[in-house]
């Protein structure tokens, strides 16, 4: 008989543990993944609008500093036009650089070859092919910023008007400083992890390398995504392998560039693992006491058993 009252009890004690346990895992589990995917678009959500805002920005204020250094450009064309012997005089030519506050005027024929310079550094310029257009193109102007040396330039070219050709100016300027500061997005990813080991990231569409992450470590690596078939008909939030990790990952496309956020699993369910910890251990204990109560209950009726008998014998 107390066998059977034990084994019913431990079994359904041992079920409503389970149960317990179950509950708490199946529940938990589903409220912190929730939670995680608002945390996750919220910060993917505002990389998005801050990139987004940033490339607006920029274009105002490149436009406006591009169309202002054109101007000085064509301005010299027609002067030139007018007065074509200029580019033979180094003085006139020299006082022409300064009026204009140019670092360097370069002049190059219909097939892009260099004429005269006032810079030392211009047998080859990286900018002929894109300049080149000039050479037929009569209205032609074009600004680019060179960050490939030491000090960041604005190169210009302007269509010549005295014969085809091209004219190139060079500039250094603090326009170019801020231009490649707002250009900076590190200090929205650098170091500004997602809880404790989650990650935001931006992805470059064509060659799928990381452009900024949270581990400056990882800047210029390759993200072995593929744009197709990871992303494209691809719900917002998937499962998936990053670095050995399984992660959950949110992404959004932006300015033609992929930013995304993911959190391992591991620390997705860290919590929920905790708490099923201590509900378990709970109730083991709780278990443990229920048992040990009705021992000592079936205990106290046996002894009050035997000491009936006891009397009546």
């Amino acid at each position: 008989m107390r066998k059977k009252i034990y084994r019913a009890v431990t079994a359904a004690t041992s079920a409503a543990c389970l149960v317990m346990a179950f509950f708490s895992w199946y529940v938990v589990g589903v409220v912190e993944k929730d939670n995680i995917k608002e945390i996750l678009e919220s910060r993917v959500e505002y990389i998005s609008e801050t990139l987004y805002k940033k490339e607006i920005q920029y274009k105002s204020v490149s436009d406006t500093i591009s169309d202002e250094y054109k101007s000085r450009a064509r301005a010299l064309a027609v002067m030139l036009s007018e007065n074509p012997d200029i580019i033979q005089d180094e003085l006139q030519l020299e006082e022409l650089r300064m009026m204009i506050g140019a670092e360097a005027i370069s002049f190059y024929d219909e097939n892009m070859h260099l004429e005269i310079s006032t810079g030392s550094f211009y047998d080859e310029s990286t900018f002929t092919d894109i300049f080149s257009a000039g050479t037929t193109n009569k209205l032609f102007s074009s600004a680019e910023i060179d960050v490939s040396g030491d000090i960041p330039r604005i190169i210009v070219g302007c269509s010549r008007l005295d014969k085809s050709g091209v004219i190139q100016l060079e500039y250094i300027s603090e326009n170019v400083e801020t231009l490649l500061k707002m250009m900076n997005i590190s200090d929205i990813f650098a170091g500004v992890p997602i809880l404790r080991s989650g990650s935001v990231a931006l992805i470059d569409n064509e060659t799928m390398n990381y452009i900024a992450h949270t581990d400056e470590n990882m800047i210029g690596k390759p993200s072995h995504f593929n744009l197709h078939e990871d992303f494209f008909g691809k719900e917002a939030f998937f499962d998936c392998e990053i670095n050995g990790e399984d992660v959950l990952l949110h992404f959004d496309f932006c300015n033609n560039q992929l930013v995304i956020g993911y959190i391992p699993y591991s620390e997705i369910y860290a919590t929920r693992n905790d708490i099923i910890l201590w509900v378990v251990s709970a109730a083991v204990i709780i278990s443990g006491v229920v048992m040990l109560t009705i021992r000592s209950k079936i205990l106290h009726i046996s002894k009050k058993d035997k000491r009936k008998n006891q009397i009546q014998i």
